[in-house]
């Protein structure tokens, strides 16, 4: 016992020197509005009731001197979810092939993983979005800096996100950021969640708006491409997986900190819209969510297992398990991450066109080099890989793409948006 709080108080010592230095991206003054959890007025549809709502309705409404169309206005909404947002793109490309081409949605916001699809999806480039997710090593995406928690907490993450900033610098072309300040100049809107750790309040940034900046001054596009690269960057930034990202004064995090999926206060503006246009020969917007996940959380087997085998199947009984405060503490962020997450979705749920990852994906058949294995067995090959990978699953991801184009072809919302 002596030696374990020896010990204990030495790595307490160790990891309380462990602080770093912010590296701030300067100059950027994000066009940000709070994300608000404002209570909707009593009765019916009431009036707006937060700086955002009033945002998203304006992008849903034609702009003065639109082009009239008889098709609805559109709305996607994209969770987080890391990897499983290989399940979102797939199936936006899938809708894309269907339906000949995406629809030039009025509103796009995404969190973390679906801000990384949305940036592309926004302008109809779904095939870039598949790029994101079809690799052909974790390298692609992030470098791992250490697989111990310790080491993880003396690095101040477990990986950066360095190769994910270089990937989205060449997606990001000077023909997708025009592609995206043209749709600000239609009125159409952009915009991703991100969490600042010091305020503990979230945001969206409206990228359309950022840019149209970039297009506006061409002086100054590789400055503003970078703070474009790094709200991106910032609204998948995982505490501990990845580090924050600093823009001027703000410490960004995670948008799914506070928002697994921008929804409460769109289902007000779609209530508000289809109430003003009942009885009119304008068609009621319609909204579309992708929940990048379950929405579930994975059961942990309380018995020691085989650690050198991640796929170690549970014993019925054991040794219980050691815990230490750093995986305990990872663990309760993942319970209350899917908790928020199950908060934020549940409005969307009802609206009849919403997505997520089934239980059936763990039973996907995917063929790869002549081998067809369901997404389950590709996930375990991956972890098997040595080193396995930390967050992202080569084979898996490309199971989930193919999940994805199958969920959308059961679904055929293509057929809803002409």
């Amino acid at each position: 016992m002596r030696a374990c709080a020896v010990a204990a108080t030495s790595v307490v010592l160790a990891l309380a020197g462990c602080a770093h230095k912010p590296l701030a991206v300067a100059g950027c003054n994000l066009p940000m509005t709070p994300l608000e959890v404002a209570v909707p007025a009593t009765g019916a549809v009431g009036g707006l009731t937060s700086p955002y709502e009033s945002l998203i309705e304006g992008a849903l409404q034609p702009p003065p001197g639109a082009i009239a169309t008889t098709g609805p206005a559109v709305a996607l909404f994209l969770s987080g979810g890391s990897q499983n947002g290989a399940f979102g793109a797939g199936m936006l490309d899938e809708w894309r092939s269907k339906g000949n081409a995406l629809p030039p949605f009025r509103v796009v916001t995404g969190i973390s993983t679906g801000a990384l699809i949305g940036t592309m999806v926004f302008t109809g480039a779904s095939l870039k979005a598949i790029d994101g997710y079809d690799i052909g090593s974790e390298d692609e995406l992030l470098k791992v800096k250490s697989r111990n928690l310790v080491g993880q907490v003396i690095s101040g993450a477990a990986a950066d996100l360095t190769p994910l900033r270089k990937k989205l610098s060449m997606l990001l072309d000077d023909g997708m950021m025009t592609a995206i300040a043209d749709a600000d100049a239609q009125g159409r809107k952009f915009l991703v969640g991100v969490t600042d750790v010091r305020s503990g309040e979230a945001s969206a940034v409206d990228m359309t708006a950022l840019a149209s900046r970039w297009k506006g001054a061409p002086r100054d596009r590789e400055q503003i491409k970078t703070c474009y690269i790094e709200t991106l960057v910032a609204s998948s930034s995982v505490p501990l997986a990845a580090p924050p990202v600093y823009i001027d004064t703000l410490m960004l995090i995670d948008g799914g900190a506070r928002f697994g999926v921008f929804r409460a206060a769109e289902a007000r503006v779609m209530a508000r819209l289809a109430n003003r246009m009942a009885g009119s020969t304008g068609a009621a917007p319609l909204a579309f969510t992708i929940i990048n996940g379950s929405l579930g959380i994975a059961g942990q087997c309380p018995f020691e297992t085989d650690g050198a085998k991640p796929d170690a199947p549970c014993p019925a009984s054991g040794t219980l398990r050691k815990w230490d405060v750093l995986s305990l503490g990872l663990r309760s962020v993942d319970i209350l991450t899917n908790e928020v997450y199950r908060f934020s979705a549940k409005s969307a749920a009802g609206d009849g066109h919403f997505a997520q990852i089934e239980p059936d994906a763990a039973l996907h058949p995917w063929t790869e080099a002549g081998a067809t294995r369901t997404c389950t067995e590709w996930l375990a090959i991956d972890n098997a890989d040595k080193p396995p990978p930390v967050q992202f699953h080569k084979r898996y991801m490309r199971c989930l793409i193919s999940y994805g184009r199958t969920r959308m072809d059961g679904l055929e919302w293509w057929k809803l948006v002409r």
